[in-house]
């Protein structure tokens, strides 16, 4: 779901061909530590967070609660 890169060999080594998802909001992070200290690194960061982090700290927290609810 990033917005760059070769995209993903799906039927590796049946096709060589490469997909993309339609949908792309993930930025892809700078190759060098100088350029991701930047405006550009916090761009990526703020995109991981909301389509990454947020989303696996809201799962998490439901299942946590589904196992308290049912705990015995």
């Amino acid at each position: 779901m990033t917005n760059g890169g070769l995209g993903v060999a799906f039927f590796a080594p049946f096709s060589s061909a490469r997909y993309f998802l339609p949908f792309r909001p993930i930025q892809v992070s700078p190759i060098s530590i100088a350029t991701f200290f930047t405006h550009e690194g916090a761009e990526v960061l703020e995109s991981e967070v909301l389509w990454i982090w947020l989303p696996f700290l809201g799962l998490a927290m439901v299942m946590y609660l589904w196992r308290w609810r049912w705990r015995a």
